[in-house]
């Protein structure tokens, strides 16, 4: 019995995921655009309800006005050897990655259907395969 709702379970889930793929990407990111900008709205709104001036009720004395901060002094970058800073911007290698741009350049970097479907198939084998082996103990 466990083994036929085990197998349900993986049937469902490759239906779910092989009709993932019909979805368009560009109204993917449109609902995310969406979103960004809804919490984006909230964000100015919170700010503005505390920006708000607080009338105060009680009456207080009237105080000396605080002393301006100094802000304390920034140290100064250590100087690096020539060796050590190429070494560093080797291993960072800030330059060489640039951050995807558009849709089009992360969807490059998904998985295709095909490969999907392929992991899928055998990520369901390895599962069955765990389970028989799990019943023979």
């Amino acid at each position: 019995m466990k083994f036929v709702l085990f197998n349900i379970a993986v049937a469902a889930a490759l239906i779910f995921l092989f009709n993932a793929d019909r979805t368009d990407l560009r109204a993917l990111a449109d609902r995310a655009y969406a979103a960004v900008g809804q919490a984006k709205d909230m964000a100015e709104e919170t700010t503005q309800k505390a920006e708000a001036p607080v009338v105060e009720t009680v009456a207080t004395a009237p105080a000396a006005p605080p002393a301006p901060k100094a802000e304390p002094p920034k140290p100064a970058a250590p100087k690096l050897d020539p060796a050590v800073a190429q070494r560093r911007a080797e291993v960072l290698d800030v330059e060489a990655k640039p951050q995807p741009a558009s849709v089009a350049e992360i969807s490059d970097q998904l998985m295709t259907p095909e490969q999907r479907r392929r992991e899928l198939f055998t990520l369901a084998e390895e599962m069955e395969l765990f389970y028989v082996r799990r019943l023979n103990r």
